[in-house]
Formats: C-alpha cells, sequence, structure tokens
C-alpha cells in the first residue's frame, strides 16, 4: 500500500494523543517527588520535572527511530524533506530539542530577567531602563504567541508541521493505511481565518506598544514609582503573615484562592498546575479562578 502525506486531522489527533501519554508520565513523576521530596522541593522544580518527562517521552520513541504512541495509534511515520527515508539521528535530537528543551530554556530566561528587574538587580541598566523593559517583556511574550498563531495557520492551510519544532526540524509525516487519499484542504478556511486574526493581533499590538513606549517617555516617574510599590505592597504586614505556604518566603505577587488562602502567584500556579486543589484545605480550584491582589 502506498504512502501518502496525512491530513490535519491524523496529525492533530497523533499529538493530542502524545500529549496524554506524556501529561500522565508528568503526573506520575510529580506524585513520586511528592512522596520523596515534598511539596515545596516539588513545586519549586516542578518546571524541571515536566520538561524531564517530556525529553524522556520522546527519547524513549523519537531518538530511538520508533514511532511514538499517537503516531502509532494514527498510522503515521516521520520522515525527513525528501519523503523517501526516516530522519537522521542528529535531525530526530534537534526535534528534540526544539520542542522540549529550547521552549523551557527560554522560558526560564525570561522569568529570571523579570524578576532581576522587579528587584533592581540588572546593575548594567538604569533604574529606568529596568523599568522600561519590565513594561516590554510581556508585549514581547504576546508577540511571541502571535507569531506560534501564524504557524498554525499556515499548518492549516498546508497541514505540514504542525508544530514549530517540526518545521525547524524539517521532519513531515506519511501515512501507512489509508483507505482513500487524505483531504489537505479542509482546514483551509480555518487557516485563512486564523492568519487574519493574528494580523489583527499583530497590528493591535503593535499599537499598543507604541502607546506605552509614549507613556513611557512622557511619564516615566509614574513607571518608577509603580516598580517601587510592587516591591513594597505588603509592607504594612507583619512579617509572618507575608510569607507563602508554599516556598515559605515573603511572598511576591499575592495571590488569592476562592477559599482565601494566599501564595505567590508563580507559587500557586505550579501547583494547581500539577494539582488542581489548594495547598492547604484541598478544595478544588482551577487556575481562572486565582485572583492577584494589587498593591495588598
Amino acid at each position: 500500500m502506498p504512502l501518502v502525506p496525512p491530513d490535519a486531522v491524523t496529525q492533530i489527533c497523533s499529538h493530542q494523543k502524545d500529549q496524554y501519554y506524556i501529561n500522565s508520565l508528568k503526573g506520575m513523576l510529580n506524585d513520586s517527588a511528592q512522596q520523596l521530596l515534598g511539596s515545596s522541593t516539588t513545586l519549586k522544580w516542578s518546571k524541571e520535572i515536566n520538561v524531564l518527562a517530556d525529553v524522556a517521552y520522546y527519547a524513549l520513541t523519537t531518538a530511538g527511530s520508533l514511532q511514538t504512541l499517537g503516531e502509532e495509534y494514527t498510522g503515521i511515520i516521520q520522515v525527513d524533506g525528501s519523503l523517501s527515508h526516516t530522519p537522521s539521528w542528529p535531525r530526530r535530537i534537534a526535534l528534540i530539542f526544539f520542542h522540549s528543551v529550547l521552549p523551557f530554556a527560554i522560558d526560564k530566561l525570561l522569568n529570571s530577567l523579570e524578576k532581576k528587574l522587579q528587584m533592581g538587580r540588572m546593575t548594567i541598566v538604569s533604574g529606568q531602563n529596568q523599568a522600561h523593559l519590565l513594561e516590554m517583556l510581556p508585549k514581547f511574550k504576546s508577540v511571541v504567541v502571535t507569531l506560534h498563531r501564524f504557524h498554525l495557520s499556515l499548518f492549516y492551510m498546508k497541514a505540514l508541521y504542525y508544530t514549530v519544532a517540526k518545521r525547524v526540524s524539517g521532519v513531515q509525516y506519511l501515512k501507512y493505511f489509508s483507505n482513500q487519499p487524505p483531504n489537505n484542504n479542509e482546514f483551509g478556511v480555518l487557516g485563512k481565518f486564523a492568519l487574519a486574526q493574528a494580523c489583527l493581533m499583530l497590528g493591535v499590538q503593535l499599537y499598543s506598544l507604541c502607546k506605552e513606549i509614549d507613556f513611557i517617555r512622557n511619564e516615566p516617574s509614574q513607571t518608577v514609582d509603580r516598580t517601587i510599590l510592587s516591591k513594597s505592597n505588603e509592607s504594612h504586614l507583619p512579617e509572618e503573615q507575608q510569607k507563602c505556604s508554599l516556598c515559605l518566603e515573603k511572598r511576591k505577587s499575592t495571590t488569592t484562592t476562592p477559599c482565601g488562602h494566599l501564595f505567590c502567584w508563580f507559587c500557586i500556579h505550579e501547583w494547581v498546575n500539577t494539582k488542581p486543589e489548594c495547598p492547604l484545605c484541598r478544595e478544588k480550584l482551577q487556575p481562572n479562578k486565582l485572583v492577584c491582589l494589587k498593591n495588598f
């Protein structure tokens, strides 16, 4: 039976199946780490544990020239750009690196930069410029999200490269059992709408970025005041009441749960992404129910 390029639905189903097993592996690793190391240590290293689970899954499958469970489920195999050979070993390693390791490294770098700017530790940058960079970081992240939507719209139109990592590494798919040729244009209209939406979002983001730059230039003192205020927003509370129950340090960006408990924004988000419940009273909790308290 001849091999044919798979349609968009097949590739999406394969990716979702892989994510299901990866999430199960992440849950098992987090539960094991919590029993061995405790909740606070597990929370501190939760991102690293999740990346380890992701890399381990693909190391046992893709790196060994084997199909992932999602690829086996949908009947597709990885090929290089020639569509006649399986990807070489360096290409498979590059795929794993761009898919799992590089996004984690970029996120870690941006979070570290944001914390340094919030605490004023970037000595090579003046205080006013630190506040300016701190204001620019969320805009930069939103632009990255928009670029990802551009990529996704191209996938919907061409049914090629569902993830950025596959596009960069040049890994494609062929389907080895099919009763009829796939319809690669079934998501073409959706792709065009997604492309138009991404263009609109990019325009809005650039306009917002220009407005923010003008505001910072015209009123720099207010930007610095807001940064200083964010550092001392809890100084009116006793020291013991300023501590986060998860990291046991002074709360940063105090966030409340529906049950009334207070944590750091990053701490409680990391916890909820691992276990959807309050760490103290075990009440069921979803990330969209968390509320960040300003000037608290």
